[in-house]
């Protein structure tokens, strides 16, 4: 029987604050009112606060003594530093992950890959296909801790994605990156699956970062 995980308020707030960045309701740079944000929200400042200091962690918002919290500004040198430490880490959780248990997921990773061979996509659905596959591999690292550091800095950069690329754009994919991660790990070849993992993460780096350069010209 599937576990069925129940959100806490702080958890829901989260939530809700990070859609409302991807809606571009919270402009980056700007101050948080704490008080008006609470009202918005319709609950207390003790959950707020709670989700405003994990969110702080995340690097999506920011504090000074005496000046309280404000939403982290963005820049594209922030994304490209940040997509190589995603690839670095789960090239790690590959490499601490029994070959065995890899290979018994890896059946999933091709058919999820090769039922979805669009060279473009929406952007949300993109973030949401691509999450969902490599969280299939990384629920089987034994590494708890590296696999919810690799969450935090998915957050960073999904935050930037975000912000900058609408949800409804439609954006550059190469399936068959995906197919080739799968393929090595149905081998067994993991030095393989890394390095075509490193090679799917900059890939998907440079197309965006390319789309948004033709969108700035």
């Amino acid at each position: 029987m599937m576990a069925i995980r129940r959100l806490s308020l702080r958890e829901q707030v989260t939530d809700e604050i990070l859609a409302r960045l991807a809606r571009g309701q919270l402009v980056p740079g700007s101050s948080i009112n704490e008080v008006q944000l609470a009202s918005e929200l319709n609950i207390s400042r003790t959950p707020l606060r709670e989700a405003l200091i994990g969110l702080q962690r995340d690097g999506v918002i920011v504090s000074e003594a005496g000046k309280g919290f404000s939403w982290a500004p963005v820049s594209m040198q922030e994304f490209k530093e940040i997509t190589p430490i995603i690839a670095a880490l789960e090239a790690l959780a590959l490499k601490e992950t029994p070959v065995d248990a890899l290979t018994k997921v890896a059946s999933k990773l091709l058919k999820r890959a090769k039922a979805y061979t669009s060279d473009v996509a929406v952007h949300s659905e993109l973030i949401s296909t691509d999450d969902s596959w490599h969280a299939i591999f990384l629920a089987v690292c034994p590494n708890r801790r590296l696999v919810e550091l690799i969450a935090t800095q998915k957050t960073a950069l999904r935050r930037y994605e975000r912000l900058v690329v609408p949800d409804d754009a439609i954006v550059h994919r190469v399936a068959q990156e995906h197919l080739a991660i799968a393929q090595c790990l149905a081998d067994g070849d993991k030095d393989g699956a890394i390095a075509a993992l490193h090679v799917n993460w900059e890939g998907g780096r440079d197309r965006l970062v390319a789309q948004l350069e033709e969108q700035i010209d």
